[in-house]
């Protein structure tokens, strides 16, 4: 694979191969659109700045057909096995630069977007657990931070970046049923604690996750709490099933998708695709990249390609010429 994409580079076949991809479904996925060398909490949830997503954005509209979530369900109903290369541009987590910064590029492209959402944070001041997590480590003065009795991270080998990148994986690894005692466990072996008067509007609101809808974007479920689901046991009814029929309230249309929080490797299992199936939804989305020829045998494990901080033209290229999965 490496001497392949050496090639790619090296004689500009990475170009011609880039503008005749395969036939099928590339979804490329955000987090947050700002400037995470100022942010307080996750640096690593920045996928760009806001000058680096309108130049990915028109490389992709460039190279794609760019579609909603409606656009493939039409597509599949002429065949399950797409016959060019589409992309759908999805977001998780709700943040609220996604309206303010990411809303208006989509807009002056004319593209649309699916913005999957948990519900407990929306019109909420408060801080998600994976960036509270990571303003401990930024602030914790011990030299060894302690997910837990057995995981313990040493924050003197890496900058701080990657520190909150080692912890959190670490954390996702817990077979954990409560996320409070989780944190409440960090927060006294860390010695942070943060105040409820510190806690910012990191998240959009109901009227403008409405607004988004109106407008042609695609709003999807991100869960109620976006707690780690196949850690959950029953209580996946509820995050996936409820939190559908709660957003098709609030939004008095159908809600086509759920993305599954974290969605890598063991963060789901058979019983969410089945929820997720019987609770009608037409595609559920993972976090593992690659690419689906066979959308309507995937529908429930699409794989989605994730967008790390102010990537390049030529890295995007990269992971769509030779990705790490082609399910057929």
């Amino acid at each position: 694979m490496k001497l392949k994409k050496g090639l790619s580079i090296g004689t500009g076949y990475l170009s011609y191969r880039f503008q005749h991809l395969r036939s099928g479904l590339y979804c490329f996925n955000y987090h947050r659109v700002g400037n995470r060398e100022t942010a307080p909490y996750d640096p690593n949830v920045f996928s760009c700045d806001a000058e680096n997503f309108e130049r990915q954005i028109k490389l992709i509209q460039e190279n794609f057909e760019v579609i909603g979530l409606n656009d493939l369900q039409n597509i599949l109903l002429d065949s399950p096995h797409l016959k060019k290369p589409y992309a759908i541009i999805t977001f998780d987590d709700g943040y609220l630069d996604n309206y303010q910064v990411a809303y208006p590029i989509l807009q002056s492209f004319g593209i649309k977007a699916v913005f999957f959402v948990p519900i407990n944070y929306i019109s909420k001041r408060l801080v998600p657990w994976w960036d509270e997590i990571a303003w401990m480590v930024k602030n914790t003065s011990l030299p060894i931070f302690k997910v837990d009795e057995d995981k313990k991270i040493d924050l003197a080998d890496y900058d701080v970046n990657e520190n909150i990148r080692k912890v959190l994986l670490a954390f996702k690894e817990i077979n954990y049923r409560s996320i409070d005692a989780s944190l409440a466990y960090m927060r006294e072996a860390s010695g942070c604690y943060m105040q409820p008067e510190e806690e910012p509007q990191l998240f959009m609101s109901w009227e403008q996750v409405r607004e988004m809808s109106d407008n042609g974007m695609d709003i999807g479920s991100h869960t109620f709490s976006h707690r780690i689901l196949a850690h959950i046991g029953d209580e996946q009814h509820k995050e996936i099933l409820n939190s559908k029929a709660y957003l098709e309230d609030k939004l008095a249309k159908p809600v086509l998708a759920i993305s599954y929080p974290v969605g890598t490797e063991g963060t789901f299992n058979a019983e969410t695709i089945r929820l997720t199936e019987q609770g009608g939804y037409a595609f559920g989305f993972s976090f593992i990249p690659g690419v689906d020829s066979a959308v309507q045998e995937n529908r429930f494990s699409l794989s989605r390609f994730a967008i790390s901080y102010n990537q390049s033209n030529l890295s995007i290229k990269l992971m769509a010429v030779h990705p790490p999965k082609y399910k057929q």
